[in-house]
């Protein structure tokens, strides 16, 4: 039986042991990303703030199609391509784009952007989805501590089409 992608053996350097603890409170105690709708087979998922990928993992065990993976920390984005790392060796390949960046639009934005050199690339959600060719999201995860309501006010029909796709679907099941 093959081993799940999201599992308790994730490795977790760089993370205060709080951040640790959150972590494992969200994924397997009380799978707060599964609450209203969870990644399916195929779906194209970006996860921003992605850490050191237990998001990501959970998206390859749901069998996610696309994962674009933004960090702008690179120690956690280097663990987070380690935990991936057996998906890679078993697949032959990974569905995974990790990209070392914060997401913003202003100077506000960055500055509570957590990253231990400022050298990141700092990018915009459009400039994202532009540069990365993402036709639509099936499932956005955002993770950071503030999250500026301009966001969704300006990139909100990104993810709209998504939503409203699904919700005519299920209408016919």
């Amino acid at each position: 039986m093959e081993q799940k992608n999201l599992n308790l053996n994730l490795l977790t350097e760089g993370l205060p042991l709080t951040d640790v603890q959150t972590l494992y409170h969200e994924f397997f105690y009380r799978k707060d990303y599964q609450w209203w709708r969870d990644v399916e087979p195929g779906d194209i998922v970006v996860d921003i703030g992605a850490c050191v990928g237990f998001f990501v993992c959970h998206a390859l065990d749901r069998n996610a199609g696309r994962i674009i993976a933004v960090e702008p920390s690179r120690p956690h984005l280097k663990t987070l391509i380690r935990n991936i790392s057996d998906y890679f060796i078993d697949h032959g390949k990974v569905p995974v784009l990790p990209i070392e960046a914060g997401i913003g639009s202003t100077a506000n934005h960055f500055a509570n952007v957590f990253s231990e050199h400022k050298d990141y690339r700092k990018m915009s959600f459009l400039d994202l989805v532009v540069d990365y060719d993402i036709p639509h999201i099936d499932y956005l995860k955002i993770h950071f501590w503030l999250l500026d309501l301009s966001f969704q006010l300006h990139y909100g029909h990104l993810i709209d089409h998504s939503f409203q796709k699904r919700k005519k679907d299920e209408r016919f099941n």
